[in-house]
């Protein structure tokens, strides 16, 4: 009877759930503790002002990314959302907005002038080159090459406003099983369509496929962008070369 009653019980949330923040992960609660000793309910920093949105209570809502800068005493705070199928989006609830300046105007400065807007995603696509093994089973190696990638891009792993060191991207690809030597690794910005309109700061190395010209290895972003692969299974593609043969997929 209890199984059966318990099977039977239904939620209907009648007020649609605000922002789209995962819950957090043991390494991001470590990090707010960390900034919530600090701020000590007084937003006095960028940091502060980080912490009181990281630590402010879920009936407000939470955003997905969240980035600080300053000008002239005012405080420009930049937001994203997830959308439904996980990516990151600049369409932010108009009530999200509201909530986190009505939250903050709490512990602000008084001279102090809070602005909450969308930040910018910033959509990559990723080429990469390697040499293989003839032995090794190359599909599987191709599977965990994009798996890799992949996670390594995941906006969960990055913060808003961190710049992406290839060379650690390429020293996971060096690490996986099978792999004899990495060729090269491209990136490119995805703009239009389906895909956000924003771009890097730096320049292209061709202009029509938006290949990224890297600066020391890097892809230096702005304090309101965010990097993601919006679809993995297209914009990761891998090419593999043996002794004698070429794969692509």
């Amino acid at each position: 009877i209890n199984t059966s009653v318990s099977d039977s019980l239904r939620v209907n949330n009648v007020t649609a759930a605000i922002g789209g923040s995962n819950q957090p992960s043991v390494e991001e609660i470590r990090n707010y503790v960390g900034f919530n000793f600090s701020a000590q309910k007084r937003a006095v920093t960028l940091t502060d002002y980080k912490a009181l949105i990281d630590g402010m209570p879920g009936i407000f809502g939470a955003p997905a990314k969240c980035g600080i800068i300053e000008e002239e005493n005012k405080i420009l705070i930049n937001l994203l959302s997830y959308s439904s199928d996980g990516t990151l989006t600049a369409k932010v609830s108009s009530t999200l907005m509201h909530n986190i300046a009505e939250y903050l105007s709490d512990y602000r400065m008084l001279n102090d002038y809070i602005v909450t807007q969308s930040a910018q995603v910033i959509d990559l696509a990723v080429e990469i080159d390697i040499l293989v093994e003839p032995s090794f089973n190359q599909g599987e190696l191709i599977a965990n090459i994009i798996n890799t990638t992949d996670d390594f891009f995941t906006p969960k792993n990055k913060e808003m406003g961190q710049d992406v060191y290839v060379g650690e991207l390429t020293k996971e690809i060096s690490l996986q099983d099978g792999v004899v030597n990495l060729i090269d690794v491209r990136l490119y910005n995805k703009v239009g369509g389906q895909y956000s309109s924003n771009e890097v700061s730096q320049r292209y190395l061709d202009n029509t496929t938006k290949q990224i010209e890297l600066i020391d290895g890097i892809i230096f972003s702005q304090p309101n962008q965010s990097f993601q692969i919006k679809y993995p299974n297209k914009d990761i593609v891998v090419r593999t070369k043996t002794t004698t043969q070429t794969t692509i997929s």
